[in-house]
Formats: C-alpha cells, structure tokens, sequence
C-alpha cells in the first residue's frame, strides 16, 4: 500500500520539526515489536555487555537516538498498558547459524523472538494486541554478498515468506492485528548508492523482490507500512523534511577492516538521513514512528497540529506536491 497524501504531510511536519505526533494508543491494548536493528532499543547493547553497538557515536542503539518503536511503547507505556521488544540488531528474518558465521552467541531472529514473545507476553495481551514487524534486511545483504542475482531472489523471497509465517504465528497466540514495515530501497542507502555502487542493482532486486512476495503474500487486514515509498520521496526532496544531505552518512568504515570513522560534524549530523551505511538517524526514526502510528492508532490529529485550516491546507498541498 502507497502513504496516502495525508501520511506524507505528516511525515514532512514530524521531520521538519523534530517532534513526533504522539496518538491515542486506546485502540489496542499492548504493544510488540520483532526485528532487527531498525527496531532494536538496546538488547543486543545489553547482550553484548555495551559493546555493540560502540556508543558513542551510537547511543545504544544502531542510530543517535531512540528508534521508531521506542516512540510508539511510549504512547502505550503512558496508558499504563503493556509492551515488549524483542528486535536485535543482526537478526534475520529466517533463522541461521550465528555460531558458524563467527559471531559469540546465536542472535534471536524472528521465530526466536516470537518464543521470547511467549513468555514475555503472558496474561499482559489484553482483549486487542497489535504487533509490528520490520526484519529481513540482514537476509538479504548476507544474500547480495554472494553476487549471485538467484540466490538475492530465493533469500528475498524466504524472508518475506518467513515473516508472512511470522504473522501466522502471533495469530496463533491471539494478536491478530499486526503492522507490517516493508523494506526500503536498499540502492539507495548509502552502502550501495556510495561504497558498494557495483551491488546496488542486487540491493534493488532484493528489496524488490521482498515487497512484493510481502504485498502478495498479506492477508488483507495486515496493514503493510511502505517505508520504501517514504524513503524514495524523503531522498528526492531532502529540504522539504528539514535534511540537507540524505546521500551521505555521519560514519562510514572508509578502509575495509577498520572502525567505522566521523565523515561529519555533530552539527552536520542534524541534517543527516543516515547515520552510517545503513541505518537511518533518530531524526528519520522519529517520522517513521508516525507513519506507523496511521497504521497502530488511526485517530484524529492531536492538539500539536491544531492549527489552523490554512496551515493545515498548506501542510496537505506538500504531501500533494511529492506523492502522485
């Protein structure tokens, strides 16, 4: 599904002054997050006794601020009613062998996050749940490592298939709504559209082929959030969001083996879409709250764009003018 008009707007008002919406989380009765580092709110900081992420420049968790989910368990948190997030950075959509790869202990993807779901969870749902999930990428830039275009496939399409069977399995355990984040264009994330220029084509098959076994996959009330239109349009028209470069990140590893060093300034850092490679800054993090808020909460607008209908039908016209 294509952000309405009004998303857009919303999204440009929340980075353009760098407070999220809030919303009314009286919808549902809890909150739940799966997936990998775009979610993660400091459990594999926690896991690795604050080694990873090195903070700083991170701040516990792969970006300089809160991720997007942090702001939503906010909105229930202050409604006294229950959440959890079991997304870690380096998850996967499909489960593999951590141990093998080298890495000091099994990362939880997404089944295993559902089965620390399990008891995290009990008696503490309420009558309606609502889960959101945004994993996958880290299946397919091990895939787009191989340089094989068939393997990109058959991996974009398992992990799309394994968080279809994800839903399926919450469903099993009483949370029948679920918000689905599909995947971003990866070609255009700084690690193809500047470092690894050859493989961006294998990042934009991955990424392709992913949404769309999601979107044919999704039964119809599993609401998919289209973070890939989002961040096409935020990359096109970087000013109208309050960003000044959404092409080049704030750290990079700029030789292969070494730490990852400042290619910015702090100051410089506000404008940022990216932090490093890959992982978007608080300030991106705090929009895609909002767009997945449309989907969690779908309310009225809250008293912070009671404005006035002017202001409003100028706000709407520049959703107008980027998304066709």
């Amino acid at each position: 599904m294509k952000p309405t008009r009004l998303k857009a707007a919303l999204l440009s008002f929340a980075l353009v002054t760098g407070v999220p919406l809030g919303a009314d989380a009286g919808t549902f009765t809890s909150f739940w997050t799966f997936g990998d580092s775009l979610s993660d709110p400091g459990n594999i900081f926690a896991a690795t006794g604050g080694q990873v992420p090195v903070s700083p420049p991170y701040a516990g968790r792969f970006s300089d601020g809160p991720v997007w989910a942090e702001y939503i368990a906010q909105d229930f948190a202050a409604k006294g009613l229950a959440t959890g997030n079991f997304a870690y950075g380096l998850a996967r959509a499909v489960t593999n062998d951590d141990g093998a790869e080298g890495l000091p202990f099994q990362i939880p993807d997404l089944d295993q996050q559902i089965a620390l779901f399990d008891a995290a969870s009990a008696g503490r749902l309420g009558d309606r749940p609502v889960a959101a999930i945004w994993i996958g990428a880290n299946d397919l830039f091990a895939a787009i490592g191989t340089g094989s275009a068939q393997a990109v496939i058959a991996t974009a399409t398992q992990a799309a298939q394994a968080v279809l069977g994800g839903v399926a399995q919450l469903a099993a355990r009483g949370v029948d709504d679920v918000v689905l984040l599909n995947m971003a264009p990866l070609e255009l994330t700084p690690a193809f559209n500047v470092f690894q220029t050859a493989a961006a084509p294998l990042a934009q098959l991955g990424a392709q082929t992913f949404n769309a076994v999601l979107a044919a996959g999704a039964e119809s009330d599993v609401a998919i959030v289209d973070i890939d239109a989002a961040l096409r349009d935020l990359i096109a028209n970087p000013a109208a969001y309050g960003l000044t470069d959404p092409v080049l990140p704030c750290f990079a590893t700029v030789s292969p083996g070494q730490p990852m060093e400042p290619i910015c300034t702090p100051e410089q850092l506000a404008g940022k879409a990216f932090i490093d490679t890959v992982h978007p800054t608080a300030k991106v993090h705090a929009a895609v709250a909002d767009l997945a808020r449309e989907e969690i909460a779908p309310v009225p607008l809250p008293p912070a764009l009671a404005m006035t209908g002017t202001a409003l039908l100028a706000l709407l016209a520049l959703g107008r003018r980027r998304v066709a």
